[in-house]
């Protein structure tokens, strides 16, 4: 009925039949995939306006949940002030000045909706009004998590053009 969640769906399971092994157990990343599917089949009760901005929330907590399990967890931790946040796929996370070669400057509120959402679970995320985001911010954090995949994965994925 939804097209956005299909779309969200086909994502999820590209990536993770692009990066884990045939018949390997990894009950963190199941998990992260069923709560994903289960968080998705809410949408169908919502209204068309909210659906965009929550199926991209919950793919960006799919997102940080997968890498996570698949051992490729993003770097974040801030010094206790910093005037500028950025991303490098080289350097493995979010990086406080512009020292690497593949630095990418960043919205502070990208950076603060990353760890807010790796602290969240599925349930909590649905729960939540809106986060108070703006949407920028989480595009923003979905360019730079949907880069480190295919940094790691060292090729495009073909279902995020449709995203």
């Amino acid at each position: 009925e939804r097209l956005e969640a299909v779309n969200a769906a086909f994502y999820v399971l590209e990536i993770t039949l692009k990066f884990t092994p045939d018949e390997q157990k990894n009950e963190r990343l199941f998990n992260a995939l069923t709560g994903f599917l289960s968080y998705l089949d809410l949408t169908a009760e919502m209204r068309e306006a909210e659906i965009r901005e929550k199926i991209a929330l919950g793919l960006a907590k799919f997102k940080i949940d997968f890498l996570a399990s698949a051992g490729l967890a993003i770097h974040a931790e801030p010094p206790a002030e910093f005037a500028e946040v950025g991303f490098s796929n080289s350097r493995g996370g979010f990086m406080f000045s512009g020292s690497a070669v593949d630095y990418r400057r960043l919205p502070p509120g990208a950076f603060r909706l990353f760890q807010r959402l790796g602290a969240m679970s599925f349930d909590e995320l649905w729960r939540q009004a809106g986060m108070g985001s703006n949407i920028s911010n989480i595009y923003e954090l979905q360019e730079v998590l949907s880069g480190f995949l295919e940094y790691h994965l060292e090729r495009r994925l073909k279902s995020e053009r449709f995203l």
